[in-house]
Formats: structure tokens, C-alpha cells, sequence
């Protein structure tokens, strides 16, 4: 059976995802923080990546989803 990226990336867009800790410290500027998610559904190794490394403005926050099988999945910049 053949590896479909689009199906995986779906689904794992689509599973619940469950923070591993129960807190979240936002980054202080010029920082970063990483946090572990559970999947329900799968067993994907998933994390969150929160940063604050901004070149112009430090207090702009970045979160990055990244998954171990796809790599970044997701990014919003705010």
C-alpha cells in the first residue's frame, strides 16, 4: 500500500489533539517554547513550537505545528 501524504496530512489535521502538559508558559521575547500534543486517534508524535523571535518585533508570537512523519504542518504568525 502506497503512502498518500494528502490522506495522512488530512487526517492528522483533523485528529484531536491533546496537550501532553497541562501548562503553557508563553515565551518571552527572543525566546521559544516547544510542547508535546497526544493524538486520540493516531499515533503521531506531534509538538507546538511557540516562539518569539522575531526580527523587527520580538512581541509578535509565532506557533508552529510539527509533526515527526510530515515535518511543519502548520504556521500562524499573529
Amino acid at each position: 500500500m502506497e503512502f498518500n501524504r494528502e490522506e495522512y496530512f488530512k487526517a492528522v489535521f483533523d485528529a484531536l489533539k491533546i496537550l501532553v502538559n497541562k501548562e503553557i508558559i508563553l515565551p518571552k521575547p527572543g525566546e521559544q517554547e516547544r510542547y508535546p500534543l497526544a493524538t486520540v486517534d493516531l499515533s503521531e508524535n506531534l509538538n507546538i513550537l511557540i516562539n518569539r523571535k522575531g526580527h523587527i518585533d520580538k512581541n509578535k508570537l509565532t506557533y508552529i505545528m510539527n509533526s515527526k512523519i510530515l515535518g511543519q504542518m502548520i504556521r500562524l504568525d499573529m
